[in-house]
Parts: C-alpha cells; structure tokens; sequence
C-alpha cells in the first residue's frame, strides 16, 4: 500500500476514536453529576399529595334492573403542603363531598376515559368549592376503580 492511502486510514481511525472518545466521555460527566447529587437521572417534582381513600358507594341505577356498585380509591395532588394539611384536617368534609359525587352517578357517566376524567374533574370542583373554597386541588387520581 502506498504511504498516502496509510495516512488516510490512520486519520479516520484517530477520527473514529476521537469521537467515541468524546460521547464516553460526555456520557461519564452526565452520570457522575447526577450520582454525586443523589439521583441518577433528572426526576420532575411532583406535588403534594393526599389519600382520601376508599369509597363504596351504589350507583344509580340506569334501568330498575341495572343497580351497580362503585369502589375507588380517591388521591388528590395539591398545589401546595399547606393544602394538604387542611384537606387532613376536613377530612369528614372532603369524604362528604366525594362521597355526594360519587353516589350521584349512573354506571354509564362512569364507564371509560371520558366518564372517569369527568369524574375526576367533578370530584376537584367539589373539594376545591365546598371544603376549600380556593382552587388548591390540581389532579385528581383513582388508583383503585372497580364497578360491579
């Protein structure tokens, strides 16, 4: 082989290692800082959150042979810690309000997304009007949603 050919070679291969060379050594930077800083990868924060918890409830019926049970478990996120403190201390009120929704729905306004996201979006106007009487309830979750 003649010598230029040999230099072309040597030249893309000191490419080829100088580039994976650089992504290895970038990629060793992002992982040690975050290591250092006790996480390994950027977590988002999320907001406080608090568990009203489990209701059974009976719907109400669609026809007079359609009677149905409803079991959720209810979560809130809230805007702030304090909000969750005052849901923690009007707990009897924030399980009333739920409690008031829940029992005023028929099995079909549940069924699928639609219905549980109207569910959930009624359920937050309840607490965020009746109990809190701020908007401090951002999302609500049902972790748990069963219909017999």
């Amino acid at each position: 082989m003649s010598t230029p050919v040999k230099k072309r070679r040597f030249l893309r291969f000191t490419l080829l290692v100088a580039v994976v060379f650089f992504f290895t050594a970038t990629a060793s930077a992002y992982l040690t800082y975050f290591y250092i800083n006790g996480t390994t990868f950027p977590i988002k924060r999320s907001n406080p959150r608090y568990e009203i918890g489990t209701f059974v409830v009976d719907l109400i019926p669609d026809n007079v042979w359609n009677h149905r049970l409803l079991k959720a478990q209810v979560m809130v996120e809230a805007d702030h810690t304090y909000t969750v403190r005052v849901l923690r201390r009007r707990e009897a009120e924030v399980r009333d309000a739920v409690n008031k929704i829940l029992r005023n729905q028929t099995p079909t306004a549940v069924a699928g997304r639609t219905g549980m996201e109207k569910l959930a979006e009624e359920v937050k106007k309840a607490i965020n009007e009746e109990v809190l009487g701020q908007a401090g309830v951002v999302q609500v979750y049902f972790p748990e949603l069963v219909m017999q």
